[in-house]
């Protein structure tokens, strides 16, 4: 996910880590919520939630968040947390946004 950004994104990014504990069955997130962040679980495994039913089981490693992020849309799911779980990489969307938008206007140009 990272790979295609340049060194002063990532940089960036790597400011705004938080690191967020979840107590066994609390949400994480709920569907329809605003999207602020993107999250990698590194304890623990969570469930998303679609329409009110289980679609997957995240576990140690594994991303989400993203799709409301990277769409600009309210998130399409819930995930909550199965066990105690930890979780990295909270990135602030206006990080990800003001670096995306950097990268755009530090691109070279091709004719």
């Amino acid at each position: 996910m990272f790979r295609p950004l340049p060194m002063p994104a990532i940089d960036n990014i790597a400011l705004h880590v938080d690191d967020v504990k979840i107590a066994a069955g609390h949400d994480i997130f709920q569907q329809g919520d605003r999207a602020d962040s993107f999250y990698v679980i590194a304890e623990g495994e969570a469930d998303v939630i679609g329409d009110g039913r289980v679609v997957r089981t995240l576990d140690c490693g594994n991303g989400f968040g993203e799709v409301a992020l990277l769409q600009s849309t309210l998130r399409t799911a819930t995930v909550r947390a199965r066990t105690r779980c930890v979780c990295t990489a909270s990135i602030a969307v206006t990080s990800v946004r003001r670096s995306a938008a950097t990268r755009r206007a530090d691109a070279p140009r091709t004719l």
